[in-house]
């Protein structure tokens, strides 16, 4: 059984496997669109995990005696389970799978050079680890955390273990009692290169929340990782005629970018940069032209993620939008 699969290779029936995240990062590299390499460690992997341990049967005995309505308890199960997973070993096969897999991403910005080689040179890839579930918890989505800044072997799997232990979360055990869910879905892992994104943001192409048809919403911020609300430049634009109908300008005074470690640096924008729109009009055409095809791809508005890097544009996520 492949416990890892390349991001570029999924195929359409691979849902129930990988998780919905790397499902459409997958979707989006087959029909053309730039996303950061990476592979995926399919949820299969992660009941190998438990059960190669004896997880499995420990944790099946902890969540007995809960039913998902009490928060203290149900915090102090998680607690356990959260203990148990991040401090066992993995499989030799399934700890192999992982690493030939990191050791073989192209690293580079120009997607030309090997993490093979550059290991062989002393240095390691450097990767994001990031949830891809493959049962939807709509009330904990936002709550499963990524890893930022991987760059060992070792920190790797310690990613990998924190994200199948998220799925043991307080919330998540009494969401999956609340909607009748079992407690043993695996989870997939996307394992990306990081790649050093000028810019970042996130676009909804429909504008629902203020009921306007045609009109999509782009919030753009310099650098990356997690930044405050006000910090992102917000354009409104008209899908059709390509017309910026509304532009604010962000907050943001500095921003996070990859270190050589591969840590997020803090650094200040320069005054001339902070004037300037932080969305080009080239940015503005590589998203449109991406919202079209995607739109045209998924068959209903989407919400989607994305970086800039060297002019080029690269989607991190999508997923559909609920409509009113």
């Amino acid at each position: 059984m492949a416990y890892v699969l390349w991001t570029k290779d999924l195929a359409d029936d691979s849902l129930l496997s990988v998780g919905h995240k790397a499902w459409s990062l997958g979707r989006l590299a087959r029909a053309g669109f730039k996303v950061p390499d990476g592979f995926v460690i399919t949820a299969d992997a992660c009941t190998s995990f438990l059960e190669a341990g004896g997880l499995l049967k420990k944790i099946r005995n902890l969540l007995v005696v809960t039913d998902g309505k009490d928060k203290e308890k149900a915090q102090a199960i998680s607690f356990q389970i959260q203990r148990l997973i991040t401090a066992s070993p993995f499989p030799k096969n399934l700890a192999l799978d992982i690493a030939e897999g990191y050791q073989s991403l192209a690293v580079s910005t120009q997607e030309a050079t090997s993490a093979q080689a550059l290991l062989a040179a002393g240095d390691d890839a450097i990767v994001a680890v990031r949830p891809s579930p493959v049962v939807a918890l709509p009330r904990i989505r936002r709550t499963f955390q990524s890893y930022l800044g991987i760059g060992t072997l070792d920190d790797l799997y310690a990613g990998v273990r924190s994200v199948w232990a998220q799925l043991h979360s307080a919330p998540a055990i009494m969401e999956r009692n609340l909607l009748g869910y079992g407690h043993e879905e695996g989870m997939g892992i996307l394992v990306q290169v990081m790649m050093p994104f000028d810019k970042t943001g996130h676009v909804r192409t429909e504008d629902v929340r203020d009921r306007q048809p045609g009109h999509a919403v782009i919030s753009t911020v310099y650098g990356v990782g997690r930044h405050l609300p006000e910090a992102y430049e917000r354009v409104i634009v008209d899908k059709r005629t390509e017309k910026v109908l509304l532009r604010r300008k962000g907050a943001q005074r500095h921003r996070f970018v990859r270190g050589r470690d591969g840590r997020m640096v803090r650094q200040d924008i320069p005054q001339p940069v902070l004037a300037a729109p932080t969305l080009l009009d080239r940015d503005l055409r590589l998203l449109l032209d991406a919202m079209q095809r995607i739109e045209e791809t998924w068959h209903q508005p989407c919400y989607l993620r994305f970086g800039i890097s060297h002019g080029k544009l690269y989607i991190l996520s999508v997923r559909r939008m609920v409509m009113p």
